[in-house]
């Protein structure tokens, strides 16, 4: 099933009874909508998992080569959701398979979703 608006209710039911939230914030869109609900979701203390992607210089975002200060700015963007995950014991990865497979452990074992009890995996 292809997303589409009429799908908006759903969605918030599922992110609101979800044990766990997914999150991935790769480098193949701007993801200003995610970083800020990733971060209000942060705030509330939800259980989540992070995978960053970094921005590259020069990179091009839907065949459109990011300017510089947008470069800069969504960097910043990201850093700050970055410390704010940190802050907040949220686990941050770089690989989503590595994140997917902390979930499943974390399913298996019943255990909490902290970087206190997932120290065996390679956070960012």
């Amino acid at each position: 099933m292809k997303w589409n608006p009429a799908l908006l209710d759903a969605e918030h039911v599922a992110k609101e009874t979800a044990t766990v939230l997914l999150f991935m914030i790769d480098n193949q869109t701007r993801n200003i909508a995610g970083m800020i609900e990733t971060a209000y979701l942060a705030a509330l203390n939800r259980n989540i998992v992070l995978v960053i992607y970094p921005y590259v210089k020069n990179q091009t975002i839907m065949d459109e080569r990011l300017p510089l200060q947008e470069f800069n700015d969504l960097t910043e963007t990201k850093e700050l959701l970055l410390s704010l995950a940190r802050r907040k014991n949220i686990n941050v990865f770089d690989n989503l398979q590595i994140a997917l497979n902390l979930i499943d452990w974390l399913f298996n074992k019943n255990v909490s979703f902290d970087q206190n009890s997932t120290s065996q995996f390679k956070f960012v």
